[in-house]
C-alpha cells in the first residue's frame, strides 16, 4: 500500500538480553535488514547495552533507540537517564509514557509532555505511548481515556516538533488477558488519534506524524497491519527478540512491493507449473508405445527416451522436451523464491513467543503478596564482615 508516511517499526527489547546476547541480536539484525531501505528501524536495548550496540549499528540502516529518559538534565537526579547521555551513544529515538511506566512507575501524561519537550530539545525523537485498559474498552471509554492521554502528553510540544513525533497506541487491554485486537479495531483508534491531532496542531502536521501499533504484532499479521490507512508502523515487544521474527514483521510489513510482487509471481508460476504437468502428463499418454504396455512403460521406459532426446525427433517429442524442460525450470525458481518452509517456521516462532509474552505480562500485572517471611534468599552467601556492624541506638549488641 502506498504512504506519504514512511513505515517506522521498532523492537523494544524492555528488560531482556545481557550485552553480550544484545551483541548476538544486534548483528542478527544488521546482516537480515541490510537491504532494506522502504521501512525506518530502530531497536531500543536496555541502558547496559546501548554503549556496545550503538558500535554495531552505527554504519547500518539501523537506529538506536532508549526506553526512557529523564524530563531533567544533567545534576543531581540518581537513577536517572539525560537526554545528552543518550546523544553520546548516536540514539536517535526514546519511547516515553510506555504502558507499563504509566501502571508501574505511575508516569503522569504531564511527566510525559516534559519528557518529550526535552527529548526535541536535545534533538531525539520521542515515540510517546497510549492506550486504554481493559475496564476503559469494555466500558465504552477508548477515545475518552486515549484523547486525554494525547492531549496531556504532547502538551506544550510546537507544531514542527510534533511533526518529529511518533505516536504509538497500545491497546494494553489486549495484553495478557486472552483477548485480542482486530485490525479493524487498531485502524478505528488510529484514525481517531489523528483525527484529534487535527484539531489540537492542524490538518497538515496531523497528516505527517506516524502513528505506530504496538499490541501483539507478529509475522502472521505484520502485512494485514501494516495494509491499514492510519497504521504507520509498529513497536513490537516480544518478538522483537529474535533475529528471525523481528526482520520477518518487517519484511512482511512492505505491503503492494517487494513481498507482494513476488506473492503474485509464485502463483503465476505456480499455476503454469500445474498446467505444464497436465500437459507433460497427456504428451507422454499419446505416445505410449504399445496400447497395453500402461503407463508405466511411458514413464519408466519410452517417454524418458522421448524426454530426454532418444527416439525419432517428430513434434510430439520435441513438445515433449520442451514441456519436461519447462517443468525442471519451473521447480528450480520456485523452490529458490519460494522458500515456504522458513516463513511457515518463522510465524509458529512468533505465535509461541506472542503467548509467552502475554503470559509473563499478564502474571506482572497481578503481583503476587510478599511479606518478610516470603522473602527469596540469595543464591550466593555472603561474607561475613571483618568489623561487626555497631548496634542501633538503644538496642544490644548480638
Amino acid at each position: 500500500m502506498d504512504k506519504e508516511r514512511k513505515l517506522i517499526i521498532a523492537g523494544n527489547w524492555k528488560m531482556n538480553k545481557t550485552v553480550a546476547e544484545s551483541l548476538d541480536l544486534a548483528n542478527g539484525l544488521v546482516r537480515e535488514l541490510k537491504d532494506v531501505t522502504e521501512v525506518d528501524i530502530a531497536i531500543c536495548p536496555p541502558f547496559t547495552a546501548l554503549a556496545a550496540v550503538s558500535e554495531i549499528v552505527i554504519d547500518s540502516n539501523i537506529r538506536l533507540g532508549a526506553q526512557n529518559m529523564s524530563q531533567n538534565g544533567y545534576g543531581a537526579h540518581t537513577g536517572e537517564i539525560a537526554a545528552g547521555m543518550l546523544k553520546e551513544f548516536s540514539a536517535k529515538y526514546v519511547i516515553l509514557g510506555h504502558s507499563e511506566r504509566r501502571q508501574y512507575q505511575r508516569e503522569s501524561d504531564e511527566l510525559v509532555a516534559a519528557k518529550a519537550k526535552a527529548a526535541h530539545e536535545a534533538g531525539l525523537k520521542p515515540i510517546v505511548c497510549v492506550g486504554e485498559q481493559l475496564e476503559d474498552r469494555e466500558s465504552g471509554r477508548t477515545e475518552e481515556v486515549v484523547g486525554s492521554q494525547i492531549r496531556g502528553s504532547l502538551a506544550g510540544l510546537t507544531t514542527d516538533q510534533m511533526e518529529g513525533t511518533v505516536v504509538a497506541y497500545e491497546p494494553v487491554w489486549a495484553i495478557g488477558t486472552g483477548k485480542t485486537a482486530t485490525t479493524g479495531q487498531a485502524q478505528e483508534v488510529h484514525a481517531f488519534i489523528r483525527n484529534l491531532l487535527g484539531e489540537i496542531f492542524d490538518e497538515d502536521t496531523a497528516r505527517h506524524v506516524r502513528i505506530q501499533y504496538g499490541g501483539s504484532v507478529k509475522p502472521g499479521n505484520a502485512r494485514e497491519l501494516m495494509g491499514q490507512p492510519d497504521v504507520d508502523g509498529a513497536l513490537v515487544g516480544g518478538a522483537s527478540l529474535d533475529a528471525r521474527n523481528f526482520s520477518e514483521i518487517i519484511l512482511n510489513s512492505i505491503c503492494q512491493t517487494k513481498h507482494e510482487i513476488m506473492s503474485i509471481l509464485i502463483g503465476i508460476l505456480t499455476t503454469v507449473l500445474v498446467l505444464n504437468c497436465f500437459f507433460l502428463v497427456l504428451l507422454i499418454l499419446i505416445q505410449l508405445p504399445k496400447k497395453e504396455s500402461g503407463s508405466g512403460l511411458a514413464f519408466g521406459g519410452g517417454a524418458m527416451d522421448m524426454a530426454l532426446g532418444a527416439g525419432a525427433g517428430n513434434v510430439l517429442t520435441q513438445l515433449t522436451k520442451v514441456s519436461a524442460s519447462l517443468f525442471l525450470l519451473l521447480c528450480l525458481v520456485l523452490a529458490i523464491i519460494g522458500n515456504p518452509g522458513k516463513t511457515a517456521a518463522t510465524q509458529v516462532q512468533a505465535e509461541v513467543t506472542d503467548k509467552v509474552d502475554d503470559v509473563l505480562t499478564g502474571a506482572a500485572e497481578t503481583p503476587a503478596p510478599t511479606t518478610p517471611e516470603a522473602a527469596t534468599p540469595s543464591l550466593t552467601p555472603e561474607k561475613p564482615a571483618e568489623t561487626p556492624a555497631a548496634p542501633p541506638e538503644g538496642g544490644e549488641k548480638k
